[in-house]
């Protein structure tokens, strides 16, 4: 029920949704998106049910995980696209019985360009020599295995009207987000003492150091994937929410 929904700490009450109908996002917005994962909890227990029933959960690699997240209201934002938490984060479940131990949680950094290389190994075949994600299958099949990078990469290429000024690059570690447009930085986060990212550090001199550290881990990045700014949807492109990411929003 929407009278029971427990707002996050950065929950900013008055954050509106666009569109055709422009209206603000609350308890029962929320509740709908917790329907909507019950849905899907309950059709991934159907499909696990299955493979059990079929005698093959031993054998096979089942994988839970989503495309992005959604921001709700948190920090004043609605839909993906940003650099917070809310957006970035999705699952990372991996079933294997007979290779995963079960049980078992990581904090590796695991980005979506690293699965396909993964699951190429676990499957026994060879990487292309131009995957530029990682294998990191070992992080799930040894119980003492981490992750090799110190950040994972993220990047958006266009603007956006739900207050995403232009397109904008950054990174995640495993304490820290930065992220910043062009001609500016957006947020800089510690999220071990700030886990609600409630305290940007984007302008703050004491930070100055973090943020020339965290902007090195970006410019390797963008050297890496061959990134650029010249790639950036330029701001003048005028752009409108659509019926189905309106339909998202609700």
């Amino acid at each position: 029920p929407p009278e029971d929904i427990k707002l996050r700490p950065n929950f900013v009450p008055g954050t509106v949704v666009g569109g055709r109908h422009p209206h603000e996002i609350g308890p029962e917005h929320l509740a709908g998106y917790y329907a909507a994962i019950t849905c899907i909890d309950d059709q991934v227990g159907r499909l696990m049910a299955t493979l059990d029933e079929l005698g093959i959960a031993d054998d096979t690699l089942f994988i839970f995980t989503s495309d992005h997240g959604d921001m709700l209201g948190s920090n004043g934002y609605i839909l993906k696209r940003k650099p917070h938490e809310e957006s970035i984060k999705v699952p990372g479940i991996f079933r294997w019985p007979a290779a995963i131990r079960q049980g078992k949680t990581k904090d590796a950094l695991f980005a979506w360009v690293d699965l396909m290389p993964t699951l190429l190994s676990l499957g026994g075949a060879s990487l292309p020599g131009d995957v530029q994600g990682h294998d990191l299958s070992q992080v799930l099949l040894d119980p003492a295995a981490d992750g090799p990078e110190q950040s994972v990469y993220l990047t958006q290429y266009m603007p956006y009207p739900t207050k995403v000024d232009a397109g904008w690059r950054g990174v995640r570690t495993k304490r820290y987000t930065y992220a910043r447009y062009e001609d500016r930085v957006w947020v800089t986060y510690d999220n071990q003492e700030d886990p609600y990212q409630l305290h940007n550090l984007a302008e703050d001199p004491g930070a100055a150091g973090l943020r020339d550290e965290l902007e090195g881990l970006m410019l390797d990045w963008m050297k890496k994937t061959e990134d650029s700014w010249d790639y950036n949807v330029p701001r003048t492109t005028v752009l409108h929410l659509s019926p189905v990411e309106e339909h998202e929003a609700l």
